[in-house]
């Protein structure tokens, strides 16, 4: 950055205006920050320059650069990383007579105001327009007051004859208090700002008991500012379309309803990073998890960072589940690892894999827990299957499926992107499916004796579950259990567990049902076969099942539509059956004897 700004400062003789990362709202990196030694100042100057927009390392880089070597500037845009202690190096007490406008950001703490930038500002008369955003920790001050309206008239307003414009957004910061005495109020704030009446400004006090500390937040409207500090429960609202940072903090629990306003505050949010450890109120905690179709969904649209590594895991579960919280695509989330196995059930929750999809992947991409299971699919509350949305399913398809193909075990799956998850890459350790809306034409196309996939299904595939889809229009869905029952068990080789509609806890309906002819019994058989979870249409189909063609069985689970009264065509007495026999029955029609 020095040899930059030096190169470029020295060979162009007619620059007006020069800006660095005119683009940027986010944090800039210290290597990307102009920053001088003390021993070294900076050697360039330009009789030409008018305008500069520019991030310095410390304020001591910024008095360098108002020490005279700009003689015409009259814009000045600063973001300064930190202040230290104040320079008897730099002795600058010039008027800075063509400087108009003047911006300053710090979004870390400041230790000394008084002693840095006052001195500053009452070199700058002639200003017109005045930006300021800042952190003031009073740490030093012997006072330990808040900065109020009665410091802007006195420290700055007053200085500035021709100051037209006045935008700022201050955070002042007292410690050690002794909570035993009246504090400052915000209606006492308020009073100071009588004499503003030209400026609409807002303001709020925060105290926290367990830091003996209190902070006050004042700014002007309509704001300007684009970060966020500590914001807490006493945040008054508003829409602050410039924000793109915000740090949440609070010694009382964030519940769901202030999360709603910070998304409705802060539209175009990039970063959010919160501090608070006290879980959410039990009541409403429990609300949200039982009911969540009376809640919103909180939608952040632009984040790119969420920090919750200082967070109580009520508030990661709130941001991971997919029913309460939408994220953006790509989020890099900072968070402690234990907290999130906890939060997300080892990674096997459902309403976390969605959102989880949208984290950067880079470490968890990594771990065996989270790779070995993968469900790329969306499920709503009523149960409906839906596909990934296009960017997240693009995104796993192209960018985390070829990084982790080896790790997957499992693979839960949905019609429209099935064939193109399977054919992606290779699975060598894939040994289970859960495929969901199977119908006929898939079910041929998959397990048919043309099917691209039967190298994995033949060999591989152990476990399987199957759920058929319910609005077939070319056939029933008992004639598609028969042929995907039949094609199934010929081609699976080494199938151990099939198991139908394994997730329905409802009732299955006739055309659910596997249901054979006394004319036409089954064909298929295995000898790999253990446990069989199927519905039938009658007994006479769950005896076909027993007759001996699965020699291996030993779990059987058997939901029966009706039962008739006994055929001689079918005659078992075949052993084998280590668990039992589990009925579920449901009432139906008998035939006569």
């Amino acid at each position: 950055m020095n040899i930059v700004c030096t190169h470029i400062v020295t060979m162009f003789n007619n620059l007006i205006c020069l800006k660095f990362h005119p683009y940027s709202d986010i944090y800039v990196a210290r290597e990307e920050r102009l920053s001088f030694s003390l021993s070294e100042p900076p050697i360039f100057f330009s009789s030409s320059l008018m305008e500069l927009h520019i991030n310095v390392e410390d304020f001591t880089d910024c008095l360098y650069l108002l020490d005279g070597r700009f003689k015409q500037l009259h814009t000045f845009y600063v973001d300064v990383h930190w202040f230290p202690p104040p320079s008897p190096v730099i002795i600058n007490k010039e008027e800075l007579i063509h400087l108009k406008c003047f911006s300053l950001t710090c979004d870390l703490k400041m230790l000394f105001y008084e002693e840095s930038v006052v001195p500053l500002l009452h070199r700058m008369s002639n200003i017109e327009q005045l930006s300021l955003y800042i952190i003031i920790d009073r740490l030093y001050d012997p006072y330990n007051s808040f900065v109020d309206g009665d410091n802007l008239k006195k420290d700055i307003i007053c200085h500035m004859p021709k100051l037209k414009n006045f935008v700022f957004s201050i955070h002042s910061i007292i410690n050690h208090l002794d909570f035993s005495i009246n504090l400052p109020s915000n209606q006492d704030i308020q009073r100071t700002f009588k004499d503003l009446e030209d400026y609409q400004i807002v303001s709020y006090i925060d105290y926290f008991p367990n830091e003996k500390s209190g902070r006050c937040h004042i700014y002007s409207c309509p704001s300007q500012m684009r970060y966020y500090y500590k914001l807490a429960n006493s945040f008054p609202g508003g829409l602050f379309k410039s924000v793109r940072h915000v740090f949440l903090y609070d010694e009382h629990p964030f519940e769901f309803e202030f999360f709603i306003r910070i998304a409705q505050a802060c539209p175009f949010l990039k970063t959010l990073v919160m501090e608070n450890e006290s879980p959410q109120n039990y009541e409403q905690f429990k609300k949200s998890n039982v009911d969540n179709r009376n809640l919103p969904i909180i939608k952040y649209p632009h984040l790119t960072l969420l920090n919750l590594l200082c967070a109580h895991n009520d508030y990661i579960e709130q941001f991971l589940d997919n029913t309460k919280t939408c994220l953006s695509n790509n989020i890099h989330l900072v968070v402690d690892y234990n907290s999130l196995q906890t939060v997300t059930y080892n990674f096997t929750r459902n309403t976390t894999r969605v959102n989880c999809v949208n984290i950067r992947l880079d470490k968890i991409a990594s771990d065996p827990i989270f790779t070995e299971n993968l469900t790329l699919m969306k499920r709503s509350s009523n149960g409906v299957i839906k596909l990934l949305d296009d960017s997240i399913f693009d995104r796993f398809y192209s960018q985390i499926l070829p990084k982790i193909h080896h790790k997957i075990k499992w693979l839960d799956l949905e019609p429209l992107s099935m064939e193109r998850i399977l054919l992606a890459v290779d699975y060598p350790n894939l040994h289970g499916l859960s495929l969901f809306n199977i119908e006929r034409e898939l079910g041929v196309r998959l397990f048919g004796e043309e099917s691209h996939l039967d190298r994995i299904f033949k060999n591989q595939i152990t476990t399987l579950n199957i759920t058929l889809a319910e609005n077939n229009i070319i056939a029933s869905t008992s004639d598609i259990m028969n042929i995907v029952c039949t094609h199934i068990l010929t081609m699976f080789n080494n199938l151990i567990c099939l198991k139908f509609h394994p997730y329905s806890n409802i009732h299955v309906a006739s055309d659910e049902r596997l249901s054979f002819s006394l004319k036409e019994p089954p064909t298929f058989f295995s000898s790999s076969l253990m446990e069989l979870h199927i519905n039938v249409e009658d007994f006479t189909d769950c005896l076909y099942l027993l007759d001996g063609r699965f020699k291996q069985l030993h779990t059987f689970y058997v939901n029966v539509h009706v039962f008739f009264s006994p055929t001689q065509a079918i005659i078992n007495k075949v052993p084998g059956l280590e668990t039992g026999l589990i009925f579920m029955a449901q009432p139906g029609p008998t035939r006569p004897s």
